[in-house]
């Protein structure tokens, strides 16, 4: 041990003080309440302004070049405005719209098959609907005077050469089809109240048939019941004068109906036929 040194010790001090922290009071179940409603509240707001500028995105069905644009900054346009458009056009993508009146269009889906006839162009070209509006034209919306008609949307299942944008074509949709079926000439068919009946011959004298029609074509119609294979069908009365300007026809499905109670021109019911009915 070493001698005449110096030895220091002690207890080491703290120089801290001690002492309770302070701490914030738990939230009320009230304050909870009201912070989850305005969560709520901005994220109906956030997902409303993203619907909105969704909204405000024109996005091309097909990948094309922009043609014409008939809509500036600002502008305010209405739904199927005719006027404020972008018009797109694709080398070989080409679609057609017409107009069908509001008696039909409820029959008309997307995918009901379509013949088109564009002009310049020989050989009918078959087709679907693609696209049904939901709103009318802006023809028929801002003239009451006008039948009211909805857009619709038609695509080439193979899109025909010789072409060309803003051209015309004869459009007609399938609503319904059938084949081997029991047909009639659909001008032999009169609709007199809320029934269908044609005039047929059986012994040699004339009688009417209440017929329930199936798909209904403008030259031939199905007939469900009513009639049977081979039961011949008068489409008219010879006997009858002639319609004149002056004279009242009754109108029957796509012709006049022939009647009366003469023999006339007579047309067996054809079975395994096939009836088309659509609109043009």
């Amino acid at each position: 041990m070493r001698s005449g040194g110096t030895a220091a010790g002690g207890a080491g001090g703290s120089g801290g003080s001690t002492g309770s922290r302070a701490g914030s009071a738990p939230a009320t179940p009230e304050q909870l309440a009201a912070d989850q409603a305005n969560i709520d509240a901005a994220s109906a707001e956030l997902a409303q302004e993203q619907q909105t500028l969704q909204q405000a995105q024109l996005v091309s069905p097909i990948t094309g070049t922009v043609a014409t644009v008939g809509v500036a900054t600002g502008q305010s346009v209405s739904a199927n405005s005719t006027s404020a458009q972008v018009l797109v056009v694709a080398p070989g993508a080409f679609e057609v719209t017409t107009n069908v009146p509001d008696t039909k269009i409820g029959q008309v889906t997307v995918g009901n098959r379509v013949t088109v006839t564009p002009d310049g162009v020989q050989a009918p070209q078959s087709g679907r609907v693609v696209a049904v509006g939901l709103l009318p034209t802006a023809a028929a919306s801002s003239s009451s005077s006008s039948a009211v008609t909805y857009p619709v949307t038609v695509g080439f299942d193979n899109t025909p050469s010789g072409l060309f944008t803003g051209s015309g074509a004869d459009v007609s949709i399938v609503l319904a089809s059938a084949s081997g079926a029991l047909t009639v000439p659909s001008s032999a068919i009169r609709a007199v109240g809320g029934n269908h009946i044609v005039t047929v011959l059986r012994a040699g004298k004339t009688s009417t048939a209440v017929v329930t029609l199936g798909a209904v074509g403008p030259s031939l119609s199905q007939v469900t019941s009513g009639l049977t294979a081979g039961e011949r069908v008068v489409l008219a009365d010879l006997k009858q004068a002639l319609p004149t300007s002056t004279t009242t026809s009754t109108r029957g499905l796509g012709l006049a109906g022939g009647g009366g109670t003469g023999a006339g021109a007579g047309r067996g019911a054809a079975p395994g036929g096939r009836a088309v009915g659509g609109t043009g």
